[in-house]
């Protein structure tokens, strides 16, 4: 017969085990952050308010000051874990996209209070500076940036799409104030519901209403819109060194369909016809004889245009009636 032992507690063994359990919960994903700064001539600790893939708060200057003066560092769960410098340095430079890296000003995760240690360049009376910080899985180090502007930047209040001329999508975005000069409207799409790669091209307008196409595209398609002082140019250099995060980094304001995208399927086929008259489509076709032969039937009319989205196999001649 086995003697039945009473329970015993071994604290060698529970030690470890609740040290475990804490470890643990230190690798999760942020779930705020907060800024602390100087900028605005007063020093403070901001919430920052999760836009997209990045914590971003903004603020504007009361008095200039030259490099190395103002402070800044991120922080969250009461200062458990800050992101910033690890020794006293001064941010590369604003408008561009900070990597992080032990030796710089950069979004360095560290489990301590590292308050302070973190520099601005020069700053200007009035200017606004936006703080982002990418969101990412775990705590780690993370892709910034600083985005100084002479500006207060315009809010986006409403985007639509509609088909464009050419198959392509025209996306119309309405902005609540005129933006200023250099205040960048991007539109950001994908093929891919996580934005895994993505494109963007920039609006054009004036006043408070400004378009932007996204060409044809042979699958469903996901977009939003930024702005930023930025460039098309910059921003695609800077992705292509540090990936699709730059985006997130380099926006001052965004509208995203209340956080879930825009999205609209294109017309499929491997010949599309749109037109201004008659069925005005975009139609699609199996082959280029078969959408001829619709127009010459006149089921389209006026201005048409036909684009070849895949191959075809044309096993009798098109012909299109003059």
């Amino acid at each position: 017969m086995k003697k039945l032992l009473p329970n015993t507690f071994s604290p060698k063994l529970f030690l470890p085990l609740l040290l475990l359990m804490f470890g643990f919960s230190g690798y999760a994903q942020p779930t705020n952050m907060s800024v602390n700064q100087d900028v605005s001539g007063t020093y403070a600790n901001t919430a920052m308010t999760l836009k997209g893939g990045a914590y971003q708060a903004r603020f504007q200057e009361g008095t200039g000051q030259a490099t190395g003066t103002r402070n800044w560092q991120f922080n969250s769960d009461s200062y458990t874990n800050s992101w910033c410098a690890r020794a006293a340095a001064t941010l590369a430079a604003y408008n561009t996209t900070i990597v992080p890296n032990i030796a710089t000003a950069s979004g360095n995760w560290a489990v301590s209070g590292l308050n302070s240690l973190g520099k601005l360049p020069v700053t200007q009376t009035g200017f606004y500076y936006t703080y982002n910080l990418a969101k990412g899985t775990t705590y780690a180090s993370q892709l910034m940036g600083v985005l100084e502007t002479n500006y207060n930047p315009v809010n986006i209040s409403a985007v639509t799409n509609v088909v464009g001329s050419g198959m392509s999508q025209l996306v119309t975005i309405t902005t609540s104030a005129t933006p200023a000069a250099g205040e960048n409207i991007m539109v950001r799409y994908s093929t891919s519901s996580t934005f895994a790669t993505s494109i963007i091209v920039q609006a054009t307008g004036s006043a408070t209403t400004w378009t932007a196409n996204i060409p044809y595209q042979n699958a469903q398609v996901y977009f939003y819109v930024y702005t930023t002082p930025k460039t098309v140019a910059t921003i695609n250099a800077e992705v292509a060194v540090s990936a699709q995060g730059v985006h997130d980094v380099s926006m001052l304001n965004f509208f995203n369909n209340a956080g879930t995208n825009y999205t609209y399927t294109p017309q499929a086929g491997n010949v599309l016809v749109q037109a201004t008259g008659g069925t005005t489509g975009p139609t699609a076709y199996t082959t280029v004889k078969d959408a001829f032969d619709a127009i010459n039937a006149g089921t389209h009319s006026g201005v048409i245009q036909i684009s070849i989205t895949a191959n075809t196999t044309e096993a009798v001649a098109a012909v299109l009636n003059s």
